[in-house]
């Protein structure tokens, strides 16, 4: 996907692993949304996203696989980072963590610069990952 200076991740129960490629005129680079966290801003009507754990401070898990990178959200939550216009592509894997008692059906959605980039269609607890690109 291609896009310019902001990305809004809508996330819901997740073990997100999504990472940017950003170019300057020089070479790519992996940039993992964990390593910008703190410069960035989120809503969620519950707790706060957690890193590289789920949001209610268990291992990052679907459908019985453990992911040690990513971050942990509820069901309703929109998170926004600046990508200060670097960013060329964006992608990485969403799904509905393993250990919350109360998954229903969700979706997750990437938005930049004010366009639906990706949708995952409407996902619950036991589905697979799905890629995002």
């Amino acid at each position: 996907m291609k896009f310019g200076t902001k990305v809004i991740i809508a996330l819901a129960l997740l073990a997100n692993l999504w990472f940017v490629s950003s170019c300057n005129n020089g070479p790519k680079r992996e940039l993992w949304l964990d390593e910008v966290y703190k410069d960035s801003c989120f809503v969620q009507d519950w707790g706060i996203p957690q890193i590289n754990q789920s949001v209610v401070w268990t291992p990052l898990t679907v459908n019985g696989v453990v992911y040690e990178r990513g971050i942990g959200a509820h069901s309703i939550s929109r998170m926004l980072y600046d990508l200060g216009g670097k960013a060329v592509s964006v992608s990485g894997l969403v799904g509905a963590d393993d250990n919350n008692l109360y998954a229903g059906k969700l979706q997750f959605k990437i938005i930049g610069d004010k366009k639906e980039l990706w949708k995952s269609g409407v996902m619950q607890k036991g589905d697979p990952v799905k890629v995002g690109e």
